[in-house]
């Protein structure tokens, strides 16, 4: 009986370990962002290098997370997140920069440590996230640490509110004319769209995709063009 006891005890005390770090997660995780994000999207760098030991504590709980028997919203959010603070970590630890690719495999070759393993940008991405959830509107959502990118977001994604989140953010981005302009039956997309165009074409025409978000609909016998990607360092200076 003690031997029973002491195990519950164990298993108690570890879920509420998880619980209250999925929640510090979170709420450091708003205050974070609320603190270094300028009103058009960008990053303030400078200061998170200088003097910012949030960012180490969210890298820490990231290592630390228990993902076990978590749903698919938790999920969703978790790797969301953690992709664009470890895009942070990253680019903070070799600031100054003038893109991503002045460091060396920033993408490809960096190991960071989530939840008990190690993974590079391109693993999380291309290994945990988009076979996984099979949702390209995730691509709105992670910020790569270019101008190219959509803006990164004020505040944490939450698994209750992660639907609603990836729809407002694709509405943004599909009507926000840096990244879909229509102009004389011609439409240029960011090279998003054409990177993961396969994705956006399960269900039907890249147009017909941007029509289901879009205020305005689109020509089906619209030309398309992607336009180059603007790999400029997402910073406020």
């Amino acid at each position: 009986m003690r031997y029973t006891n002491l195990i519950l005890t164990i298993i108690t005390l570890f879920l509420s370990h998880s619980h209250a770090n999925s929640q510090e997660y979170y709420d450091q995780m708003d205050q974070f962002l609320e603190k270094y994000h300028s009103k058009s999207g960008l990053i303030d760098y400078l200061h998170i290098a200088k003097n910012d030991a949030t960012l180490d504590s969210l890298y820490t709980i990231i290592g630390e997370m228990n993902l076990e028997e978590k749903d698919d919203d938790f999920l969703k959010a978790f790797y969301i997140n953690t992709y664009n603070i470890i895009v942070i970590k990253q680019v903070v630890v070799f600031y100054p920069i003038n893109n991503p690719f002045d460091v060396n495999g920033f993408f490809d070759n960096i190991m960071n440590f989530i939840s008990g393993f190690d993974y590079t940008l391109d693993e999380l991405e291309k290994r945990m996230i988009i076979p996984k959830f099979e949702d390209p509107r995730i691509h709105f959502a992670l910020v790569c640490a270019a101008k190219g990118c959509p803006a990164i977001q004020q505040k944490a994604f939450r698994p209750e509110t992660i639907e609603e989140e990836l729809v407002r953010i694709t509405k943004e981005v599909i009507n926000n004319p840096y990244f879909v302009n229509y102009e004389n039956d011609v439409l240029k997309l960011s090279k998003i769209f054409d990177w993961y165009g396969e994705e956006f074409t399960t269900e039907g025409s890249l147009i017909d995709y941007i029509n289901t978000y879009r205020d305005e609909p689109v020509a089906n016998t619209s030309s398309i063009e992607f336009n180059e990607y603007d790999w400029s360092l997402n910073d406020e200076k």
